[in-house]
């Protein structure tokens, strides 16, 4: 197959179909896109993020319930009942919190620019970005886990500071990707800046270079009106102009 002869359109094709299937989960609206801008990718970090942050609460309820149960069963009062549901409660919360903080952060490639989107429920939400004709160069940055699961840092440098895509998955194809669309948006502004400057020219050599107003230059004075001038020498007056 296709795939087969060239394996790097596998992963390509692969990182497309993560990006559609993630903006088919969320019922996020992202207000800052303009109408002509398309989707090319968008991720969160890798998922094993996810599982070391949701671990701590699993393991301590794991623990921790179990043993507040057993207490409660050996002398049943309401004051150890009450701490068992507050346990309870404040292992969900921080579950859940966290669970929410890994699906609000995101990064984003689209036709005009590259999006880090962070959110914090109820704190505040944020975005970096750069368009796509601003950027400089990309770089990875990964460990030996990550080359051996598959994630990595994507450093975007721009004109405006460093863009990091942080532990996203397949790195070597979201580089790709900005690298490509980086060299279409660069060739597209340096058309844009070559018609600008020909319409510029056009418009000197057809109409000529505007005239300079010279320092000492002065409107030529109006002739004044006879009658005006025989009143005024008869009564001595003076017309201002």
């Amino acid at each position: 197959s296709m795939i087969e002869q060239v394996p790097a359109l596998g992963g390509r094709l692969q990182l497309v179909l993560d990006s559609y299937k993630l903006m088919l989960k969320t019922f996020l609206i992202f207000t800052w896109r303009n109408k002509e801008e398309a989707f090319l990718f968008i991720a969160r970090r890798h998922p094993i993020f996810l599982a070391g942050m949701v671990l701590p609460p699993l393991v301590s309820a794991l623990f921790g319930i179990p043993l507040f149960a057993y207490f409660y069963l050996m002398a049943p009062m309401l004051s150890t009942l009450m701490l068992l549901v507050m346990v309870c409660f404040v292992l969900l919360v921080w579950f859940v919190w966290n669970y929410i903080d890994w699906t609000n952060d995101y990064y984003i490639v689209t036709s005009q620019r590259v999006v880090y989107q962070e959110r914090v429920v109820l704190i505040y939400d944020s975005r970096q970005e750069s368009p796509l004709h601003a950027i400089q160069s990309t770089t990875i940055n990964t460990t030996l886990w990550g080359r051996w699961l598959g994630y990595g840092n994507v450093a975007i440098r721009t004109f405006y500071g460093v863009l990091l895509f942080r532990s996203v998955t397949n790195p070597e194809q979201v580089q790709a990707l900005v690298q490509e669309q980086q060299l279409r948006a660069q060739f597209r502004q340096r058309n844009l800046n070559i018609r600008q400057i020909g319409d510029f020219l056009g418009n000197r050599i057809r109409h000529g270079p505007p005239r300079p107003t010279l320092p000492g230059e002065r409107k030529p004075q109006p002739k004044p009106d006879p009658m005006r001038e025989f009143i005024a020498t008869m009564f001595h007056l003076r017309f201002e102009q």
